[in-house]
């Protein structure tokens, strides 16, 4: 009987520490399915707050562009009234550009500069694909660098002389919210038209084969898309 009651004793012993094993066993399994599930909980989390960041930084797809600004011709122009040099006027542009994921894209600018001499008004138009580069340097600071060649025209009097033209923009930009935002930039200019003998104008460019260079500043909105 004694042998016996031991025997049982030491049966009822080692159940309990099964029992007492497999519920340790149970518990760690536990633990570390809790632990896997809050590690991937964060992975997600990670995920979606780079996503988000992301987009934050992403350059806008889409800009229209609408600009006002001044600029002055820095070639030697001649009129009947004498002879004049860094004459000033107004310009005025509207652009499309497209920007990849990489910064990098293209559009169209249309573009308009007046000067004012005493004989007349002297209009040189602008119209040309751009190529454009593009990076934020924040969530709402950015960089837009532009460079194209195109076609322009010079109306002096009733006269027209046309030829091609080349520009370089640069400037900054500040998004007051995701569609609409201002632009500031500096832009140089260089044409090179063509006069056809024997045709008199009130205006003469001499500068390399009636070249013509500006420089401008232009600012103005910003509609993205």
């Amino acid at each position: 009987d004694l042998r016996m009651s031991r025997g049982l004793g030491d049966v009822y012993k080692r159940q309990v520490l099964l029992m007492f094993g497999l519920c340790c066993l149970n518990v760690s399994v536990w633990g570390q399915e809790k632990s896997v599930v809050l590690m991937m909980e964060d992975a997600v989390g990670m995920q979606e707050a780079q996503k988000e960041q992301e987009k934050r930084i992403r350059v806008p797809r889409n800009t229209f562009i609408v600009n006002f600004g001044y600029g002055w011709i820095t070639s030697e122009v001649v009129m009947r009234s004498g002879s004049y040099k860094w004459k000033g006027g107004g310009e005025y542009k509207v652009a499309y550009n497209w920007v990849g994921d990489g910064g990098y894209g293209f559009g169209v600018e249309c573009e308009a500069i007046t000067t004012d001499f005493p004989e007349e008004l002297v209009t040189l138009g602008y119209v040309a694909p751009v190529f454009v580069y593009c990076q934020k340097l924040g969530e709402r600071w950015m960089v837009r660098g532009t460079a194209s060649i195109g076609y322009t025209w010079n109306g002096a009097g009733n006269d027209r002389f046309s030829g091609v033209a080349a520009e370089l923009n640069w400037g900054v930009e500040y998004m007051l919210n995701k569609v609409i935002g201002l632009g500031l930039g500096a832009r140089w200019w260089r044409a090179s038209i063509s006069r056809p003998d024997g045709i008199y104008s009130g205006m003469i460019v001499i500068n390399d084969r009636h070249g013509v260079n500006r420089l401008g500043i232009q600012g103005g909105l910003r509609c993205y898309f």
